[in-house]
């Protein structure tokens, strides 16, 4: 199990949650997903270059952590602004992700202080990394784990907020 110092973040907004995070992000790599209706859930993978690694982090840089299948606890933020997503918008994201399930990597690994991104729409969901260690997850993982979060935010909830929020049991995740 990795030490509380390494934390990371499954956000559900990645142009406020990752940009608040780190505002010189980069885009490094992006791919879509294809819906059921023909369109296509954006992938895209963010690097952050202005959080650089020490050369004490560089050095304790060994180790990779796997959070799939992680189990969270779930709140409600108004820290992306607004108003929610359409719930249609999440609901194709997670369609795409079941149908294409087998044309999808495992997982995915994001690099010391990156994020990766699912958006359909009005709807992104983001997996954010905030440690110096690589972190994996899974495309159906940070679906359902957003979905989840978001199901106890959004209307017909009231009062509604912007985003779900899925704090990981284990404090080493949340999804916002």
């Amino acid at each position: 199990m990795p030490s509380f110092t390494k934390l990371f973040t499954l956000a559900a907004c990645v142009a406020v949650a990752f940009a608040a995070h780190c505002p010189s992000s980069k885009l490094v790599h992006q791919s879509t997903i294809p819906t059921p209706d023909g369109k296509a859930v954006k992938v895209a993978h963010f690097a952050c270059p202005a959080k650089k690694l020490t050369s004490r982090d560089a050095m304790l840089k060994r180790t990779i952590i796997d959070e799939r299948g992680s189990i969270c606890d779930n709140s409600c933020s108004n820290a992306s602004g607004g108003l929610p997503p359409v719930s249609a918008d999440c609901n194709m994201i997670k369609s795409a992700v079941q149908i294409q399930q087998a044309n999808l990597p495992p997982s995915f690994t994001v690099d010391a202080f990156g994020a990766v991104s699912l958006t359909f729409q009005t709807c992104t969901m983001t997996f954010q990394s905030l440690t110096t260690d690589g972190v994996t997850f899974s495309y159906m993982d940070l679906v359902l784990d957003a979905n989840q979060a978001g199901a106890g935010c959004f209307p017909p909830v009231q009062p509604f907020y912007s985003a779900g929020v899925c704090t990981g049991f284990d404090g080493f995740f949340t999804a916002t």
